[in-house]
């Protein structure tokens, strides 16, 4: 996607610069950068799936323990809404270090070049978008437990 950002063409034109040098024209900053955030968010989601699924009906159904108390860690309702918490705090530390404007920063510090972002990269939409599913997601967790029991 960093490679489509310029252009299909200019993405067609940077084809063969990777027969000549693929790390110095493939695995670029940018790659790099979207690749570790690829990485954490498939990892994130993965801890998600891992609580929601602790959370079916069949573990609900036994009333005396939920089912993260039967390793003796909290709740899986109560970890759920941690890492929401942790991962939302997260994202609005990051997203006020983007209004900082971090990358001049880095660009006049270690001389990294980015893609131009658009004007509304800024991140203030994708956290509120974040902060309503995720707020979404634990009023559905609230109604399953309520509902079961």
């Amino acid at each position: 996607m960093t490679g489509l950002s310029h252009g299909l063409g200019a993405f067609i034109a940077e084809i063969p610069n990777w027969l000549v040098n693929f790390f110095r024209y493939f695995l670029t900053p940018d790659f790099s950068l979207a690749s570790m955030v690829m990485l954490v968010t498939w990892l994130v989601s993965g801890s998600f799936a891992e609580i929601l699924d602790e959370m079916n009906l069949s573990n609900l159904m036994r009333l005396e323990l939920d089912p993260g108390q039967e390793k003796g860690d909290a709740p899986a309702r109560e970890r759920l809404m941690s890492l929401f918490f942790t991962m939302g705090t997260f994202l609005v530390v990051l997203t006020g270090l983007v209004r900082l404007d971090i990358r001049t920063w880095m660009l006049n510090t270690y001389k990294l070049t980015f893609t131009n972002m658009l004007a509304l990269a800024g991140g203030g939409a994708s956290t509120l978008v974040f902060f309503l599913l995720g707020m979404a997601l634990l009023s559905q967790t609230r109604y399953i437990d309520l509902h079961t029991r």
